[in-house]
């Protein structure tokens, strides 16, 4: 398994899209959401022949929530686990987030602890976002500490509420 904490030279969406594929989990798919790049991203995602992976592209750069709306609706699953690709999904992130929404009809979104890393002038830092009891509920007065990319949430809510601002 790779090690997901270093900063390797290679393009962040490459490793977004290997991090996604490597979920140890059984039945998903990987539905890429190419909001009109120009950097040879969709020539690498053609070369990959995982049937898992899916690319949909979009005619022109519209927006994240533009391009996350695309991916709900496209999405053949009942559960929608963003990732941007920027980020990067840890091995257990299904496996631990799917359960929590099979067992409780109730949830209609989880999320999970974050590690923010910012490379700036050859040096790097990381700083936690915490999931301590009580600290969401603290932060949800002031901002939302929900991280798109560390969700996962259902189709169906996404889709009755219109999806993300676009």
């Amino acid at each position: 398994h790779r090690d997901l904490h270093s900063f390797p030279t290679r393009r962040s969406s490459d490793l977004a899209v290997e991090s996604a594929l490597d979920q140890r989990f059984d039945e998903f798919e990987v539905l890429v959401i190419d909001d009109g790049s120009d950097d040879g991203t969709v020539d690498v995602l053609e070369s990959i022949t995982d049937p898992r992976l899916r690319l949909l592209r979009l005619a022109r750069n519209s927006g994240p929530g533009v391009a996350r709306n695309a991916g709900i609706r496209e999405a053949r699953g009942s559960y929608i686990a963003c990732l941007d690709a920027d980020d990067l999904a840890l091995p257990d992130r299904l496996a631990t987030q799917l359960p929590v929404l099979d067992g409780h009809e109730d949830v209609v979104l989880v999320t999970g602890g974050v590690d923010v890393r910012e490379v700036e002038a050859g040096r790097s830092s990381v700083f936690r976002l915490s999931l301590a009891a009580g600290a969401m509920s603290w932060q949800v007065l002031f901002d939302n500490p929900i991280v798109t990319s560390a969700a996962t949430f259902r189709k169906d809510a996404a889709l009755s509420v219109g999806g993300f601002l676009e």
